[in-house]
This record gives structure tokens, C-alpha cells and sequence, in this order.
């Protein structure tokens, strides 16, 4: 009898053993599960903090003209609590880059090289922009430039007077061009034609103004041609298209929103009836 108690304290023992052995790494891993778990709520609850703060600053940028204002006169920084914690949230404006573009290294296919230059890169409705339409020799030849023109922007008009670089007189203007609700404009030079000798840049020089007050935001881009002829080469005039050029970002803002570990960086565009501003959208998101 004793023996059998023996044996039996034996087999409980190794199954105690065995369970152990099952147990403890069950149980380690369902603490590593749990702590992940936490982390991954702890992070989500961040991002979602992080995300309202960027919709209360579209809202803000919606309802008060005031702060909108000095976000236009310099970056603003504040603080909100949401979801029980505290956001940090910045908004200012963009920062597009240099719209001018080099010249390209090799051949165009064309004597002249042409590109559209614009300041500031940036602005709200009602802002001026001043742009010049640049243009090179590709080669040695000097060119003679005939003519320049420019599709401006939708809700764009040009500023009369503001002309300046090839000639100071005015263009002539088509509004609504071809049906597209943009101001066309045409400098048409006389003999003696303005010349750009190898290696020179010289440039059309004007102001539009975005006077559409109903713009929505948006990157807002103009078309322009410069028609010219290298002198002395045999045939007609050859015309260089800059394509999209001169992007101006109006009525969008940029906002980033941190708490925690987490940052989230958006664009916000606002949108207009007439000249009230009635919606703010988040065009873009990054999360950090």
C-alpha cells in the first residue's frame, strides 16, 4: 500500500511538473499579449487624440475669422484637451516651393526656353500675386520675342497697370476663355522686338488678383506661351508652352497635431459660398 502511495505521489509530482513547464510560458505569453494589447490602445487613443486635433483646428479655421487672421499674419500655436489628453496643435500657412524652374540641360527641341515664376506662393481670397513669365535661348542664337500669353488661374484677374519687363502696356484680355471661366491675356510686341541674347533671361512681368471671393481652397496653376524666333534662322516663329506652371496655393493651411508619441500633419482647405466661408476639409493626412 505504501508502495502504490509512493507511486502515486510520484505521477502527481511529474504531472504538477509537466504543467508547470505548459503553464508559466502560457502565462508569460498571455502577459506579453496583454501588455501589446495595452500599447496598441494606448497608441490607437493617441491617433484618434491626435486626428481630433486636427478637425478642431479645421473647425476653428472654419468659425473664427479672427484666428484664421493671425494665421495668416504668422503661425499659431495652442493647446486642447480632447479624450482626456492634451494635444498640441499648430497651424500655419504653406510653404510652397520655388515655382521657377531651370533651364534643362540638353535639347528642348526649341531655341527658347520659357517657365512662369510667381510671389508669394501662397494666399487667402482677395490676395495678389505677381508672376513673371521667364525666358532663355537654349542656344547661341539670340531670339526675338514676339509674343507672350497667359491663361490665368479660375477667379483670377489681372491688375491693369502691372505690366512691366518686355513692355508696360497693358494686355488684351478674353474673359472666361474658351469657356473656362479664366482671363486670357496676350502682349503682343511691336518691331523693334524684344531680344534675349545667350546665357540672359528677360520675362513678361505681372500682377492677378484672386478676386473670386466664392475660391475654394486649392493649388490654383497658369498656362502661359512665349512666341519667339531665333535671328537669323529661315522660317515662321516658334511658340514654347510651359504647361501647369507657377502653382499658387490659396485658402489652404497646414496643421499638425501631436500628443503622446504621435503626430499628425494635414492640409485643410476651406471651402466658400460667396464670400462666407462654409466648410473646411482635410485633404491630406500624415502620421508620424
Amino acid at each position: 500500500m505504501k508502495k502504490e502511495s509512493g507511486q502515486i505521489t510520484v505521477l502527481a509530482l511529474l504531472v504538477l511538473a509537466v504543467g508547470a513547464m505548459v503553464t508559466v510560458p502560457a502565462l508569460l505569453n498571455t502577459r506579453t499579449a496583454l501588455m501589446s494589447s495595452r500599447t496598441y490602445v494606448g497608441e490607437a487613443a493617441e491617433r484618434y487624440s491626435a486626428d481630433a486635433g486636427i478637425e478642431h483646428a479645421s473647425w476653428r479655421l472654419k468659425n473664427d475669422s479672427s484666428f484664421r487672421s493671425s494665421v495668416e499674419s504668422s503661425a499659431q500655436t495652442y493647446t486642447v484637451n480632447l479624450n482626456d489628453r492634451t494635444i498640441t496643435v499648430k497651424v500655419q500657412k504653406p510653404a510652397p516651393p520655388n515655382s521657377k524652374e531651370p533651364r534643362p540641360e540638353g535639347s528642348t527641341g526649341k531655341d527658347m526656353f520659357a517657365t512662369t515664376e510667381r510671389s508669394p506662393g501662397w494666399i487667402a481670397s482677395g490676395g495678389t500675386v505677381s508672376y513673371s513669365v521667364w525666358a532663355t535661348p537654349t542656344g547661341t542664337a539670340t531670339c526675338r520675342v514676339y509674343e507672350v500669353n497667359v491663361l490665368l488661374p479660375p477667379g483670377f484677374a489681372y491688375v491693369a497697370g502691372s505690366s512691366s519687363g518686355f513692355t508696360t502696356s497693358n494686355p488684351t484680355q478674353t474673359p472666361n476663355y474658351g469657356g473656362t471661366g479664366r482671363t486670357y491675356l496676350a502682349w503682343a510686341y511691336s518691331a523693334p522686338y524684344p531680344s534675349v541674347g545667350r546665357g540672359e533671361w528677360a520675362s513678361q512681368n505681372f500682377q492677378a488678383t484672386l478676386t473670386d471671393t466664392s475660391a475654394d481652397g486649392g493649388i490654383y496653376y497658369t498656362n502661359a506661351w512665349v512666341t519667339f524666333k531665333a535671328v537669323g534662322k529661315p522660317g515662321l516663329p516658334e511658340s514654347y508652352n510651359t504647361g501647369q506652371a507657377a502653382p499658387v496655393w490659396a485658402n489652404i493651411y497646414s496643421a499638425n497635431a501631436s500628443t503622446g508619441g504621435v503626430a499628425v500633419d494635414s492640409s485643410v482647405a476651406l471651402t466658400r459660398t460667396t464670400s462666407v466661408v462654409d466648410g473646411a476639409k482635410v485633404i491630406t493626412w500624415h502620421t508620424k
